[in-house]
């Protein structure tokens, strides 16, 4: 099938998107709403034409950003999110990019489970920002994402943040294929947060 078709409980059709076919096997996500204690029957139907039009969709995606009805989400040629935008506050949410820092690992006695607090504070020694490689991965009327792929010191990084129609949350992924010894991975976010 070219395409899925997913109506609600009372027919209406509701943004789906096919993720993959294989072996006559087709998976399909879709927007749906369902009572925390209770259940929603939706009918998922084939269909050999594009999604309905008259779905309103807010997704949208480059290889620079991802945005939904609630964010704005935007990548930096070294492939961190260097903005967060939220529009239903009207307010970015980072002071700076998000980075992947590679922190020396100062542990000396249990190496494999104790991590110093001086470690974690310290300057990072670098950042994982070399091959930078920045693909759509989905590009649906129920999810976008982009798959972020890095290399730093022979491990390789790879970062897949996702949006959803209409969702308060953002989704990040990571995959690290480490091969980096004596070396801490450190994800550092700074919050435009403040008491008042």
């Amino acid at each position: 099938c070219k395409s899925a078709k997913v109506l609600d409980p009372n027919f209406n059709e509701t943004p789906s998107q096919i993720l993959k076919v294989e072996n006559g096997r087709t998976t399909v996500i879709s927007v749906a709403k369902v009572p925390s204690i209770g259940f929603a029957v939706y009918d998922v139907q084939t269909s050999e034409y594009e999604a309905d039009e008259k779905v309103k969709n807010s997704l949208k995606i480059s290889q620079e950003s991802i945005e939904n009805s609630r964010y704005k989400v935007k990548i930096d040629s070294a492939g961190d999110v260097s903005s967060v935008f939220d529009k239903q506050i009207k307010k970015a949410l980072l002071s700076t990019p998000i980075s992947m820092q590679m922190i020396n690992d100062t542990s000396n006695r249990y190496t494999e489970w104790e991590i110093m607090h001086s470690a974690v504070s310290a300057t990072p020694r670098s950042y994982v920002d070399e091959n930078v490689r920045i693909e759509i991965l989905e590009k649906g009327p129920v999810r976008v994402s982009l798959k972020i792929t890095r290399k730093k010191e022979g491990s390789v990084f790879v970062q897949i943040i996702s949006l959803c129609h209409n969702s308060p949350r953002i989704e990040f992924r990571n995959e690290v294929k480490w091969n980096t010894k004596t070396t801490l991975l450190k994800a550092a976010f700074a919050l435009n947060a403040s008491n008042e």
